[in-house]
């Protein structure tokens, strides 16, 4: 495996932490949200570059997803990605950060989104570690 890919799992696996540290605490379901975002976007990514496909700085799951399928189908759930991209925003303000359309996610919408991130972890990981690319880390 990449050390490049390393260290994206590294920070991916911090932001799967830290969103379960705040799904605990009912108030904070926005950062649960964008950690769960930030954590995809990074997995997906380091998936991308284990496979040395060139992308663009973006935030986009579904864009990166489909960057993903030129390698294999991942069969994730496209309207899932959808739904959690939309809690990254370009430009923060105030009390935009992980917020999705309608406002802050419900304590449902953030442990689906949990859920969704480390189902998202465990299928790239899985796949990494299919293709020998893993040293049992």
């Amino acid at each position: 495996m990449k050390e490049l890919v390393k260290s994206w799992f590294f920070y991916a696996d911090k932001d799967i932490a830290i969103a379960s540290e705040l799904i605990t605490n009912p108030d904070l379901t926005n950062g649960v949200a964008f950690h769960c975002q930030q954590a995809i976007e990074k997995y997906l990514k380091a998936f991308i570059v284990e496979h040395d496909i060139k992308f663009l700085r973006i935030h986009d799951l579904i864009r990166l997803y489909e960057l993903t399928q030129n390698v294999k189908d991942l069969g994730l759930d496209r309207e899932k990605l959808r739904e959690i991209t939309e809690v990254y925003t370009d430009e923060r303000y105030p009390g935009d950060i992980g917020l999705l359309p309608n406002g802050i996610p419900t304590e449902e919408e953030a442990r689906a989104f949990l859920e969704f991130a480390k189902h998202v972890e465990a299928v790239i990981k899985r796949e990494l570690q299919g293709e020998g690319n893993c040293s049992g880390e």
